[in-house]
């Protein structure tokens, strides 16, 4: 098991990068592993950018317990969005909130997805969200990207799933 220290600790020295595609490739496997072994959900979870936590991340309790609330009570169709200034927590709020509550009673809140995509790694576009969702979908590469809005449009109407656009703000201004 590493921490985020480690691995960045790692990561920073050149003769290491042979651990860190090793490292992925064993987590790739496990993570593979696991999302056959899922019972209750149509797909299996895909964390596409993890956010590396803090060791000691704590608080924030009655966030947590308001997020857990508006899923619970959730039946309709419905979009969250967590506003603030940054730095001020909430992609480690929403990290730890599908840690620590969502994904152990994935079964019980009838999930059929749970989907994170960060816009503040790598290529943060509208078009590489839309291309990895496809994917995850299994929608084929050959379709057209309105027909690919489409069937997202289509899967996301019919069925019950969390999807997570951390920093979708930046894509509504200037970098």
């Amino acid at each position: 098991i590493f921490d985020g220290l480690a691995i960045s600790e790692m990561l920073a020295n050149p003769q290491n990068h042979w651990i860190a595609e090793r490292f992925l490739d064993v987590s790739k496997e496990f993570l593979k592993t696991q999302a056959r072994k899922e019972t209750g959900l149509k797909l299996p979870i895909k964390i596409c950018h993890p956010y590396i936590m803090p060791k000691h991340w704590t608080g924030r309790e009655k966030e947590m317990n308001k997020l857990d609330s508006w899923l619970k009570q959730t039946l309709e169709k419905t979009i969250l969005a967590i506003v603030a200034m940054g730095g001020m927590g909430k992609s480690s709020l929403v990290d730890q909130w599908l840690k620590s509550l969502v994904i152990p009673n994935k079964n019980i809140l009838k999930l059929d997805c749970i989907f994170l995509f960060s816009f503040y790694e790598g290529e943060a576009s509208f078009l590489k969200f839309i291309e990895v969702f496809s994917d995850y979908l299994k929608i084929p590469n050959d379709v057209e990207i309105k027909d690919k809005l489409q069937s997202i449009s289509d899967w996301v109407t019919n069925n019950h799933g969390i999807i997570i656009l951390d920093g979708f703000e930046r894509l509504l201004r200037s970098y």
